[in-house]
């Protein structure tokens, strides 16, 4: 995990710099999304600040803000703009909200390819399974460092699920496999 940590700095530092045409983009894409609002932002920003503390990189590197949706997700830019939504805020707790936000932090952290795209809490049916199931034990691993319980990831998988129950088949499969290898007997091997 510190490998992995200790790498954020230089994958935000050049997403941060220079960024205006990025920056139009995602916020197009938040418009999109319900656009931003005020919902519980400093109850956001305080856990997202203790997570980014255990990351290398200052507060100022990491944009975080409430989508005013009642969809229950998290996303994550290259840029280092991170989004959570509305529902999302009003159903976790703050150890899983705070997993959403490690999640999203991962996926910067671990996968630098995402190149100016979107990563989401759900992942997608075209996204590899194991780029979200990455993010997911890397994430364990921060909220443990962070002082949150590591187990919230899995419970935030299954509120995820559970509120996205109209998706697809194959979606549902997607979350149930990353749910399972965060299952505890998973992790100690038994």
């Amino acid at each position: 995990m510190a490998n992995l940590l200790r790498w954020l700095p230089a994958l935000l530092i050049p997403m941060v710099i220079g960024c205006g045409a990025a920056s139009n983009r995602v916020q197009s894409w938040a418009q999109r999304h319900g656009g931003v609002c005020d919902f519980q932002q400093e109850r956001v920003a305080v856990l997202a600040q203790r997570l980014v503390t255990h990351c290398g990189t200052g507060p100022h590197d990491i944009d975080v803000q409430v989508l005013n949706t009642d969809v229950v997700a998290a996303y994550s830019w290259r840029e280092g703009r991170l989004f959570v939504t509305r529902g999302l805020v009003a159903t976790a707790d703050d150890h899983e909200l705070a997993a959403a936000l490690a999640h999203e932090l991962a996926h910067l952290l671990s996968d630098g390819h995402l190149k100016g795209q979107v990563a989401a809490l759900t992942g997608s049916v075209s996204a590899e399974s194991d780029a979200e199931s990455r993010a997911d034990l890397v994430a364990r691993e921060l909220l443990e460092l962070s002082g949150y319980e590591p187990d919230a990831m899995q419970r935030l998988l299954v509120k995820v699920a559970a509120a996205s129950s109209n998706d697809s088949g194959l979606s549902q499969q997607h979350l149930r496999r990353r749910i399972a290898k965060l299952a505890p007997e998973r992790r100690t091997g038994n």
